[in-house]
């Protein structure tokens, strides 16, 4: 059987990869590498030195991505390790990741004693992220120039700098919303089922990061339901047939992260939602600082309202502007595209706004971080083409013979030129202050993360890390004293099990000694036998941090009340660890008494 030959074929059919090339259609595989590079090595590279010069350079690792890393630490290097140790109050993603790591502490303790896991992590999330927001403006339609200036205002925003570097569950979280919002956008211009299931997943994995993932899933689900039911075709019946199937498909693997998880910690610890019902949780940790947190942020409602309205145009000040312009533009152009953005990041400021105004959240400034790729997806859609509905005709000339016939072709192209030469620099200064309108976020941004009231959590770590030894924030206050904890401890030789301590507040001491083995932590097994009587299980010593604010929910305080101040019959008092900085009692290491 003879095969056709290229030479057959008349030349002009012939499609040659070189032409694709210069066509901007196939880029070369050099070209792609390099702007891979460009969007993840550099931003990573970024994120990661600002997050070592923190947790190496000044020691102020925050203590929530700290705790991440332990409960990766104890599902492999306890006393008692084992996967449930990772923890139910908190979502598991991070820390999972995390684990990862830890195997390089082996060769390198800072992987462990300085949380470098945790900076690890979130500067590669964070680093897709913004790659991912570059994919999205450029399916959007966004010119390159414009998309160069909206991703910088996105990458170089402080919060976003700061969180791409400590280790927090900020990075991922982002990134899997930057996932579903461009998978939904693309599925708007392409029916593609297959983008409905990236979107599901990229949801499901948000969730798996942190709870406020329930706010875009509900969204884009609603979203996807009545865009599929408007341009499906048939009876009302059929339509909604179509919609719930689509919307399922985005829905189904949200909810079964959403089961799965909640289902694990019904079996094994008993509460399908820890961060609720634990006096660890979210909940619990809220009571016990919401006095500290109605002084900072106001006692009413409104108020609070206020306070968060405050946050959000901080770090993003033309955000009602950049709404308003983008949804103009939608309405003009009949873009559904502007809904994806607001469903996948608004819907996140909107919940963590109520839960703020209802009492259930510290109303930190990080919550709000999603305002920043909010903005920069919104222009996108103002900046890109005009959307081609999938599946409508597109306009050619043939469809208007009468039209084409009544203007010359070369005069048509002759007046088309004329116009581009009159409309081409009004639209790059169009484009120039919209981009603008995303950039000046940049120095709005340094200005809330270095105050005090707005930016509780930031502003500290910054100051102390400025400052040096003059201003020791108080994450800079526990590290030193953990650290000598751990040492004093570790130069006892004691044997496995003999140091009782609650890591909901001691993951400080546990991820600073060289022997985790010798502690009794919260995830072992036997830890409620232990507390409950140390001397019959040969623990030695009791480690006990003030009972006031949040050293309230420590285990051994709920176990034996007044331990600390007297021991409680228990134990006796073998010595105080104290603030290098005031001088305060910031742990106390009791010795068991024997029965």
């Amino acid at each position: 059987m003879l095969r056709p030959s290229l030479a057959a074929v008349p030349s002009a059919t012939v499609v040659r990869p070189a032409a694709l090339v210069g066509l901007g259609r196939i880029p070369r595989i050099g070209v792609v590498r390099r702007r891979t590079l460009a969007l993840v090595g550099v931003p990573f590279a970024a994120y990661l030195a600002l997050g070592l010069v923190f947790s190496l350079g000044g020691q102020i690792i925050t203590g929530d991505a700290w705790s991440r890393v332990g409960n990766a630490y104890y599902v492999l290097f306890s006393r008692d390790p084992h996967l449930a140790a990772i923890g139910f109050v908190w979502n598991p993603l991070p820390s999972i990741v995390d684990a990862l790591f830890l195997p390089l502490a082996l060769i390198w303790r800072p992987i462990v004693d300085h949380g470098v896991a945790g900076n690890l992590m979130s500067s590669i999330f964070m680093a897709l992220a913004i790659r991912e927001a570059w994919l999205w403006l450029g399916e959007l339609g966004v010119a390159k120039p414009a998309r160069v200036g909206l991703v910088v205002a996105l990458a170089a925003h402080p919060l976003v700098v700061l969180y791409g570097g400590n280790g927090m569950s900020e990075a991922p979280f982002v990134f899997f919303l930057l996932v579903a919002g461009r998978a939904v956008s693309g599925w708007l211009g392409s029916s593609s089922v297959s983008r409905l299931a990236i979107a599901g997943f990229g949801l499901a994995l948000a969730y798996l990061t942190r709870y406020e993932a329930v706010a875009p899933i509900a969204a884009l689900t609603l979203l996807v339901a009545g865009v599929s039911f408007v341009r499906a075709r048939g009876t009302p019946r059929e339509r909604a047939t179509t919609g719930v199937a689509d919307a399922l498909i985005l829905a189904a693997p949200a909810a079964g992260a959403f089961v799965l998880w909640a289902v694990a910690s019904w079996i094994i610890v008993g509460s399908p939602f820890e961060t609720f019902t634990s006096v660890y949780g979210n909940s619990s940790q809220v009571g016990l600082s919401i006095e500290a947190i109605r002084a900072s942020t106001g006692s009413t409602p409104a108020g609070m309202l206020a306070y968060l309205t405050e946050q959000v145009l901080a770090l993003e000040p033309a955000l009602a502007l950049v709404l308003g312009l983008a949804a103009v533009v939608a309405l003009i152009r009949r873009d559904v595209r502007m809904l994806v953005p607001i469903a996948a990041l608004g819907s996140v400021l909107a919940f963590s706004g109520l839960l703020f105004v209802a009492g259930g959240s510290f109303g930190w400034l990080r919550f709000s971080i999603t305002a920043v790729p909010l903005a920069v997806i919104c222009l996108g859609v103002v900046l890109g083409r005009q959307p081609v509905t999938a599946g409508a005709p597109r306009w050619t000339p043939h469809a208007h013979p009468a039209r084409a016939a009544t203007v010359p072709a070369r005069a048509a192209a002759a007046l088309a030129a004329i116009a581009h030469l009159a409309v081409a620099p009004l639209a790059r200064v169009v484009t120039a202050l919209v981009v603008g309108l995303a950039l000046v976020a940049i120095p709005a941004g340094v200005n809330a993360m270095f105050d005090a009231r707005l930016a509780r959590e930031e502003a500290p770590k910054i100051a102390g890390l400025v400052a040096g030894d003059r201003l020791m924030p108080g994450e800079r206050r526990q590290f030193v004293v953990a650290g000598e904890i751990a040492r004093y401890l570790d130069a006892q030789d004691l044997p496995r099990g003999s140091v009782v301590v609650d890591v909901a507040l001691g993951f400080w001491i546990v991820l600073q000694s060289e022997d985790p083995e010798q502690f009794v932590i919260t995830p072992d097994r036997d830890f409620e036998r232990v507390i409950a009587d140390p001397a019959t299980f040969d623990a030695r010593y009791l480690l006990i941090s003030p009972p006031y604010g949040l050293g309230g929910m420590a285990a051994l305080e709920r176990a034996h009340p007044g331990i600390y101040e007297t021991g409680a019959g228990i134990a006796e008092l073998a010595r105080e660890f104290r603030n290098p900085t005031d001088g305060a009692v910031a742990w106390r290491l009791f010795e068991v008494t024997p029965n």
